[in-house]
């Protein structure tokens, strides 16, 4: 059962990075790695999970792509989980 977390950006923003962490972890990468394959700083991946910091499509991208995980394999998880939050 997902972690409920407080987001500034709402519920279904933290499906989305609920996700987003579940699938890193999934991958068995850390955050420290995952930020090395982006260019980014740790701080900022932990950000990201924590609903702390909004990331765009080409960010996302980037993170996926570093995760080796299809984009489009991504949403229809992330579609998967909004619709079962939302019974």
């Amino acid at each position: 059962m997902p972690v409920a977390r407080s987001s500034a950006h709402g519920d279904d923003y933290a499906v989305f990075t609920e996700l987003l962490a579940t699938v890193r972890k999934e991958q068995g990468i850390t955050q420290t790695t995952l930020a090395e394959h982006v260019g980014r700083l740790q701080t900022w991946v932990a950000k990201v999970e924590a609903g702390d910091r909004r990331i765009d499509a080409v960010e996302l991208i980037a993170v996926l792509d570093a995760l080796k995980v299809d984009l489009t394999e991504f949403f229809t998880r992330l579609r998967r989980q909004l619709r079962k939050k939302s019974r």
